[in-house]
């Protein structure tokens, strides 16, 4: 729970105490505070053996604070939204890497210029350093054919594509600094928590930007297919 730091470990009449950045002050419900000058009775007791102490049972007070069955349900919670979260972001990647693969491949039945196949549409996002611009280029490509224009990168990409590929870019960035941060034991956690706050606000108009584009797109691939088909 929380992320790696600094943790100092101390006995005190045989029971463990901690002090870390991501302490608890009190438990849910109690307003009894636990930590003395940000140590906190973790309630193990530990028996000094030779240089090393080993853990030797826990206080009844601590289950009585704190029940088993309760924290087993709040790890059962926690490991099913977790997993919810995973399935809906596994689904989503599926989704959007699906419509763009499909959307490319209209493309290339609409105009003989692009330049970019449908696998590797979808296939640069998972390439470093080229995943910072082959994507968009193949974005415009579909854009642009799906519009039936046929020009090439010269052409100046619309702005929704523009503030598309940007919010994508500046999320991505965000991802980095933070797993990076938290690989740091010594780093300030809210930085990071900080940091992530902002890249899950950076999500929602990233996420409302690529829907109108997807709608766009598919719109215009209609209407040319249906053109196209009458002509």
């Amino acid at each position: 729970v929380g992320r790696p730091g600094p943790v100092e470990l101390k006995v005190v009449d045989g029971l463990l105490h901690v002090r870390s950045p991501r302490t608890a002050s009190r438990y849910v419900g109690s307003s009894d505070a636990l930590i003395d000058d940000g140590w906190i009775n973790s309630g193990d007791m530990v028996e000094l053996r030779g240089e090393r102490y080993y853990f030797a049972g826990r206080v009844a007070s601590v289950y009585e604070r704190f029940p088993l069955p309760q924290i087993f349900s709040s790890v059962a919670i926690c490991a099913v939204v977790l997993g919810l979260v995973m399935v809906a972001l596994i689904t989503s990647f599926c989704v959007v890497g699906r419509w763009i693969y499909r959307a490319s491949a209209n493309a290339h039945g609409l105009s003989d210029y692009l330049s970019i196949s449908p696998g590797w549409a979808v296939g640069w996002y998972f390439i470093p350093i080229m995943n910072l611009f082959r994507p968009f280029q193949a974005m415009k490509e579909i854009w642009f054919a799906s519009h039936e224009s046929d020009g090439g990168y010269e052409e100046r990409a619309p702005a929704i594509l523009s503030a598309w590929w940007g919010l994508w870019i500046v999320n991505n960035v965000l991802g980095n600094i933070s797993f990076r941060l938290s690989m740091a034991g010594g780093a300030d956690t809210s930085i990071s928590d900080g940091i992530d706050l902002i890249s899950a606000l950076v999500n929602i108009p990233l996420c409302l930007v690529l829907i109108i584009i997807m709608r766009e797109v598919s719109s215009s691939q209609r209407s040319a297919m249906h053109a196209q088909a009458f002509a």
